[in-house]
């Protein structure tokens, strides 16, 4: 039986993707942040970030060159009530490209859940990545903290959970 915390929190995160279509990637390279906004699709067991860019652009480089990313979603609106009704979840984890034999699933995937992006997905320039989720931060109210660690292990995906103050 998984722990209430860790099920409250995974359904946070389910709850928030399943109603975004953008987030922002950070990247780095000789030590300077790169950010861009992404469309993504994640996985059911949330362990997984696929995202899709071309190979000729400045993020796709920072990704293999250096493959340690943060992926951001975001709940935010431009409300009055804007800190306390925004929840924020940043992953954490390495981008590794996608196998070739993976492409024709990924572009089905994609298309079906982003039909605009039919003509770029697959267009033949175009990588596939996936970010492997090491951990999750959960921002609600503004400043309620919850981090949530994704380990994928050959038995299976376990999850944990911490409250975290002054984050």
């Amino acid at each position: 039986m998984m722990n209430i915390d860790v099920e409250n929190t995974l359904n946070r995160i389910r709850k928030v993707t399943a109603n975004q279509h953008l987030g922002v990637l950070a990247t780095t390279a000789e030590s300077r942040p790169y950010l861009s906004l992404m469309v993504f699709m994640i996985s059911e067991d949330l362990s997984r970030i696929t995202l899709v860019t071309r190979r000729n652009t400045r993020k796709y480089r920072e990704m293999v060159d250096s493959p340690r990313v943060a992926f951001l979603i975001d709940t935010r609106s431009h409300a009055d009530t804007f800190f306390t009704a925004t929840a924020v979840i940043t992953a954490e984890g390495i981008a590794t490209e996608a196998a070739a034999g993976e492409y024709p699933a990924l572009q089905a995937s994609f298309i079906s859940q982003h039909e605009h992006m039919a003509e770029f997905v697959t267009a033949e320039d175009t990588a596939f990545l996936f970010v492997n989720v090491a951990k999750y931060d959960v921002v609600t109210d503004f400043e309620n903290v919850k981090s949530l660690d994704v380990d994928n292990s050959d038995e299976g995906i376990t999850y944990s959970v911490e409250l975290k103050a002054n984050y």
